[in-house]
Formats: C-alpha cells, structure tokens, sequence
C-alpha cells in the first residue's frame, strides 16, 4: 500500500487499485499488469523497482 497526501487530494495505490482524490473527486482505476503497477509507482511515489 502506498498513499499519498497531495495539495488537493490524495493519490492511494492498494494491491492494483490506484485511486486518485483531487478536490473531492475520486477517479478509481484498476491496474491490469505488473508494468501497469511498476509505472503508477514510478509517476505518483518516485519509486523505481528494479529487476
């Protein structure tokens, strides 16, 4: 799990759910791969997996 407070929400990624609240207004999104997880770690925490 890794979640996030932003200036107008907060970004929330669990298990291959990313959830994104900006100014009250939740957008839900499934992540189907791996890669899909990889890069919604990389662009909304900084974390960078290897391997």
């Amino acid at each position: 799990i890794c979640s996030r407070a932003t200036p107008d929400g907060r970004i929330s990624l669990s298990n291959r759910q990313l959830i994104i609240t900006r100014n009250g207004r939740r957008q839900e999104r499934e992540l189907a791969t791996d890669d899909d997880c990889a890069a919604a770690l990389r662009e909304h925490f900084g974390i960078v997996l290897e391997g």
